[in-house]
């Protein structure tokens, strides 16, 4: 996928509405299919949406603090586009993606027992941020004027627009993967 990542408001509420489609999609699979995994030290599809909760809920944190440090928010009209070195590591991110990284232990998943809680939590991370994006939308947010830390690399400053770029992409990179895995796991 090429892209510039410039979006409006509405763009973004897009994404996070077509990532909830999916995570309901993945609702629906097979408790089995959904903890099984293809080898020994791959993840399943439950740990990769685990993965995807714990990366959330630590950006959301980090939004969360943002927004609040922010008051009052700046305002601007979107569209909203993240700077150079953002844009650069999400096309990174793109599925489908041909370099593998190593995640780091921080992001490992932590919960892979309870695939209603796992699903719940990833549907939370989406309602929020949607949340954020409604008010962000009614207030007229200026997304590259609130500005927090990253939460992995804490002396990388981020603002809204890239947290937001941020989860999407990794998300997105992460449905591919399990796109994958349903395809594998349904030949077998």
């Amino acid at each position: 996928m090429s892209t510039d990542y410039s979006y409006t408001i509405t763009d973004l509420e897009n994404l996070f509405e077509n990532a909830q489609d999916k995570i309901d999609t993945y609702r629906s699979v097979s408790d089995e299919t959904v903890m099984k995994r293809i080898k020994d030290g791959s993840w399943s599809i439950l740990e990769i949406c685990d993965h995807l909760v714990v990366f959330g809920n630590l950006y959301l944190k980090e939004m969360d603090k943002a927004i609040t440090k922010s008051n009052p928010v700046p305002q601007q009209e979107g569209p909203f586009r993240p700077r150079w070195h953002f844009r650069k590591m999400a096309s990174l991110f793109e599925p489908p993606y041909k370099m593998k990284m190593k995640t780091l232990p921080a992001l490992q998943p932590s919960n892979t027992e309870n695939l209603s809680e796992t699903f719940d939590g990833l549907s939370d991370i989406q309602a929020n941020i949607l949340y954020i994006l409604e008010q962000a939308g009614a207030s007229r947010w200026n997304l590259k004027k609130i500005k927090g830390k990253n939460p992995v690399y804490r002396f990388l400053s981020m603002n809204l627009i890239e947290y937001m770029v941020m989860i999407d992409v990794h998300q997105r990179r992460h449905f591919w993967q399990i796109e994958q895995l349903l395809s594998i796991l349904n030949e077998n």
